[in-house]
């Protein structure tokens, strides 16, 4: 009788483990596809990525390709610029020295005017 029960125990045990092996296979298998679906999932994620990337690169492109062409527009701006200050510089400059020619002028009008009041009044006199 306890070789009986031994065996009936160990039949017993041997189902349990059986039970709990397909426990363990089952839950192996809905793990492997919940790993397989998860890994598909993220290289769709990871595909979706690259191309956002590649757009804002491409976008990231045209714009410094816009700024560039800005960049160049005020650089030109700037060179009109300073060739027009260049002009004003060189306009004033010509008008100091008219000026100065004026002075000396007028400096040489005066002499000649004092020098005629001069003869005149000693003409009168």
């Amino acid at each position: 009788m306890y070789l009986e029960q031994r065996v009936q125990q160990l039949d017993v045990l041997a189902a349990d483990q059986g039970k709990q092996s397909e426990s363990i296979a089952k839950a192996v298998a809905e793990l492997t596809v919940d790993t397989q679906q998860g890994f598909r999932e993220i290289k769709q994620e990871q595909a979706a990525m690259r191309q956002e990337l590649t757009r804002l690169a491409d976008a990231s492109d045209a714009t410094n390709e816009r700024l560039n062409q800005l960049n160049r527009k005020v650089d030109i701006g700037f060179e009109q610029v300073d060739a027009r200050f260049d002009q004003l510089e060189s306009s004033q400059h010509e008008m100091r020295e008219d000026m100065n020619v004026m002075k000396q002028d007028i400096a040489g009008l005066k002499t000649g005017q004092e020098l005629i009041l001069q003869i005149l009044r000693e003409k009168l006199n």
